[in-house]
């Protein structure tokens, strides 16, 4: 497997999961409007990389990059790790393979996490019709509700 997945699941998952949100944003980027994705393109690569390998297929989406849709804006949002450990302790769902570790496993994978997902906004930045990057901290509610303010405004920018 290219990306170094450990399973081929994870491999046809995640394959599956980038011809989506293509999808969703081939679909969408013909109308009016805002198409919000919870989980987009940078996701999307975040998955493959954080148990996998990802500079091979960064290297293909910038010499491709005429051939995949991007997004107009990128929202990052910067949580410190102690404050991710905290909320998916506290996350009724299991969702998530990263939950199922233990407190030291999980910090230092929210660390990895926390480099990779670096790297993918460095590389973002970098490519051309990127999109524009918003980023934005959150450690508490007060801040929370401060973010998701900023990135209304800048989505209704969007929209003038």
């Amino acid at each position: 497997m290219a990306s170094g997945q450990p399973r081929m699941a994870d491999a046809i998952a995640l394959s599956a999961q980038w011809l989506v949100v293509q999808r969703l944003l081939t679909r969408n980027s013909d109308r009016q409007g805002i198409t919000l994705l919870d989980e987009g393109v940078i996701q999307t690569l975040f998955s493959i990389g954080l148990r996998g390998q990802v500079e091979g297929l960064l290297a293909a989406l910038r010499v491709r990059a005429r051939d995949w849709v991007r997004p107009a804006l990128l929202v990052v949002v910067d949580v410190p790790v102690t404050v991710a450990v905290g909320r998916l302790r506290a996350r009724a769902s299991r969702h998530s393979r990263s939950q199922l570790l233990g407190i030291g496993e999980m910090e230092r994978e929210l660390h990895r996490g926390r480099n990779l997902l670096a790297e993918l906004v460095a590389w973002w930045a970098t490519l051309p019709g990127g999109g524009e990057i918003l980023r934005v901290e959150t450690v508490d509610h007060e801040q929370a509700g401060e973010a998701g303010a900023r990135v209304s405004e800048r989505l209704e920018a969007m929209l003038a």
